[in-house]
């Protein structure tokens, strides 16, 4: 490789090489970086999904726990209607619970009512009017079971009230309770839906985003975005059941996009500074180059010039660096040669005038 071309080459690689050191660099501190919040966001994630649970709890086992007493409209009057009919649920006690407990249920912002006598028979199901006159054992226990601690359960829910609509499994946060006036004895139980109002509290549009999932996998609530699921990175936060075990998860996710984004856009900046850079060095590198080979040049026929023996050629090389040094250092070296040379040939000339002469006299001497 020509001088000029090494000169260009290694201008480029002074260059672009610290602009792609200081890019690596950058990335792994600004990826590190975005790590430790994408840390922190899922933590304060997992930790505000907690306390929505946690607020969701509390609030229906205080709502249960003033419905199921004595002093409440409602589970009150029904006990009173018990106690004076002998435990006997009469035609106009069952058409007052009919008409008044859709209205207690949604007054007590409750998406599950289920009110059972001491012989396990539904009395009251606003929420899922089929389940009225059947036998369900399972409140009760669970009454005796959690003393009133809220729990996680699916149970069926209507939409509506037509004819023909279908039910469906909703996830709730239950409390079970079992109110008493002396022998008479019924079993409440209320429930609050998890739905994507407990689930809005997390997500961020295209930054964090949460859904529901069963203890067998399956998408209870979807995600509210498209990016996340499924993700080995979710968070999970259990959801658990009256016998202490869980029965759904919430899953967290938090994007990367964002990481890779920035990740890119200074990926992008710094190959388009160092294409930048490398552009303007290669403008100076030939420049430069151009200037000093342009004098070695010089130099250079200035060296065939005397070696054809040119003694008045001289370097034309006015700079005032290790170059211009040379050259002139050149230029004295061919006036030395020049002035040697001609002193040369000065002697020779003497020396052959000194023979002629010598000649001379020897011709004239010999006939003398």
């Amino acid at each position: 490789m020509r001088l000029r071309g090494r000169f260009t080459l290694w201008f480029g690689l002074a260059a672009v090489i610290p602009i792609a050191v200081a890019a690596l660099i950058t990335r792994e501190v600004v990826a590190r970086s975005y790590r430790g919040e994408h840390d922190r966001t899922r933590n304060a994630a997992e930790q505000a999904v907690r306390r929505e649970i946690s607020r969701l709890s509390t609030a229906v086992g205080d709502t249960v726990l003033a419905l199921a007493s004595r002093d409440d409209p409602f589970v009150g009057g029904l006990l009173q209607d018990l106690r004076k009919d002998g435990g006997q649920l009469v035609r106009d006690t069952a058409r007052r619970l009919k008409e008044q407990a859709g209205q207690a249920m949604h007054g007590l912002r409750l998406d599950t009512l289920l009110l059972v006598d001491d012989g396990d028979v539904v009395l009251v199901a606003p929420h899922f009017r089929g389940a009225i006159g059947e036998v369900e054992p399972v409140p009760s226990q669970r009454a005796r079971a959690s003393e009133g601690k809220p729990y996680v359960a699916s149970e069926l829910t209507m939409d509506d009230a037509r004819d023909g609509a279908r039910p469906r499994e909703t996830l709730v946060v239950a409390s079970a309770r079992i109110a008493s006036d002396g022998p008479y004895r019924v079993t409440v139980v209320g429930g609050r839906a998890i739905s994507d109002d407990v689930l809005d509290v997390v997500r961020r549009p295209g930054a964090v985003d949460a859904r529901v999932v069963d203890a067998g996998g399956a998408v209870v609530l979807p995600g509210a975005e498209s990016w996340g699921w499924p993700s080995p990175q979710a968070m999970r936060v259990a959801l658990v059941g009256p016998d202490d075990k869980p029965v759904a998860w919430i899953e967290v996710v938090v994007s990367e996009g964002q990481l890779h984004r920035l990740l890119g856009r200074v990926t992008l900046v710094s190959v388009v500074l160092a294409l930048a850079a490398l552009a303007v060095t290669i403008l100076l590198g030939l420049l430069v180059a151009r200037r000093m080979t342009r004098d070695l040049d010089k130099l250079v026929v200035g060296a065939e010039a005397a070696a054809r023996g040119d003694l008045d050629h001289r370097v034309d090389v006015r700079a005032a660096d290790e170059v211009g040094s040379v050259a002139s250092a050149f230029n004295l070296m061919m006036e030395d040669m020049r002035i040697a040379r001609e002193r040369l040939v000065i002697a020779e000339r003497i020396a052959a005038w000194q023979e002629i002469a010598r000649r001379l006299a020897h011709e004239i001497k010999n006939p003398l």
